[in-house]
């Protein structure tokens, strides 16, 4: 039988009133049954290693001695179902609805189950060997954005920032590197320090071109305590 059509033929015989599905042995291992409704059947006995129930009805379901290895019960209605003998090692219960239902004795060896799972009371699924699922961590959205050392005086540190206006080590070293790609970059103010206002050559660098041939500009010097033009 092809498992691609198994959901289908199950209900079409739950709908014309069969209800004892023990003659299908093996042949549900791995099956899709998500979503069938079952409820009140005999799947006592079975393979149902893998097999896909996830929002099945399994309401009154006899599921005694079935080998239910790996399956996904997730969010099944099973209440008042016979699952005792089961062997549910590594099935999926998470919001499973087994309230009332007989679970003693199984193994549940590392079964998963939710804050949702319903279980009849006085079940203790950590005395019986299942795994609470582990809730889904919470990734931050905004990107880490790498920015340049921030410079801060400390007095008790050798490489604090001089009081008499001297750069410190620390600012030496992000003033050079910031220098190499060029000192007029967006990024050289950064480092907190005001950079000159451009002069008249940096704004118009043609008109500094055209007169480049002209006598250069003339400055005054201190010399033995007079302003010396030269």
């Amino acid at each position: 039988m092809s498992l691609s059509n198994v959901k289908q033929i199950l209900a079409d015989m739950y709908a014309q009133g069969e209800r004892d599905f023990r003659s299908f042995g093996g042949q549900l291992r791995e099956a899709d049954l998500s979503g069938l409704n079952l409820e009140e059947s005999i799947l006592s006995g079975l393979d149902l290693t893998g097999t896909d129930f996830t929002h099945a009805n399994l309401r009154k379901v006899n599921l005694t001695g079935s080998k239910l290895k790996n399956a996904d019960l997730a969010c099944v209605q099973a209440e008042r179902a016979d699952m005792r003998f089961c062997f549910l090692a590594n099935a999926n219960l998470s919001s499973a609805n087994l309230s009332d239902s007989r679970l003693e004795p199984s193994v549940f060896t590392e079964a998963i189950y939710n804050p949702k799972t319903q279980f009849p009371e006085g079940f203790d699924p950590i005395k019986k060997g299942l795994v609470r699922a582990a809730p889904v961590p919470r990734t931050s959205s905004v990107p880490s954005v790498a920015s340049v050392p921030s410079v801060t005086a400390n007095t008790d540190d050798t490489h604090s920032v001089l009081l008499d206006g001297e750069l410190s080590k620390t600012e030496e070293s992000v003033l050079s590197d910031l220098e190499s790609k060029g000192a007029d970059s967006p990024s050289a103010k950064s480092v907190g320090h005001e950079q000159p206002a451009p002069n008249a050559s940096d704004e118009f660098p043609q008109k500094q071109s055209q007169q480049s041939k002209a006598a250069p500009p003339r400055r005054k010097i201190s010399f033995r305590g007079r302003w010396v033009e030269i």
